[in-house]
């Protein structure tokens, strides 16, 4: 592994934990302050916003911190060099930078800041480049690896993101 991707792998999890402590201290005043506008006119807001409500500082707390032993995991393990490790690594890292791209699309939706908004902008080049640099990195590069790296990142990050407020909801009821 050269040097620009080791430093790229290491930083993921501490770009994860400035992104998750942005949105940690924000979150709970922004949902207090935008709930009745936004969930106003449409009923799907309003129950994001409701069930947003009643997960309070300390269970996303506890969110946050499964979430960063998945990412702590799998970038050890890659810098362990594990079996298929460098998959295994971009496809935690593809679903969870994607989830920087939803804060724009969110931020452009309200016409406003959104909570992670500021991280996620900063962190979209850093994603952006990892991502390429891991590609070019193969002898071959094929589209394929990424995508399906992808798509089983998204479900993964899907499943393991419900299972996390899950958790932190039981925790701190």
């Amino acid at each position: 592994m050269n040097d620009v991707l080791f430093i790229l792998v290491l930083l993921f999890p501490f770009v994860f934990f400035l992104h998750e402590m942005e949105e940690l201290s924000s979150q709970r005043r922004w949902i207090n302050t935008y709930k009745d506008n936004l969930g106003a006119n449409n009923p799907r807001v309003k129950a994001i916003f409701d069930k947003m409500v009643g997960f309070n500082t300390k269970a996303f707390s506890v969110a946050i911190a499964e979430e960063f032993l998945v990412v702590a995991f799998v970038t050890a393990y890659f810098l362990l060099n594990g079996a298929f490790a460098k998959y295994l690594w971009l496809a935690v890292f593809i679903a969870y930078s994607a989830h920087f791209f939803m804060h724009v699309v969110q931020a452009m939706a309200v016409r406003g800041y959104v909570p992670g908004l500021v991280t996620a902008v900063v962190c979209l080049p850093y994603a952006n480049f990892a991502v390429l640099c891991m590609a070019v990195s193969e002898p071959k590069v094929s589209i394929l690896p990424l995508l399906l790296c992808a798509a089983l990142g998204y479900v993964f990050w899907f499943y393991n993101h419900r299972f996390a407020h899950a958790l932190g909801s039981r925790l701190c009821k």
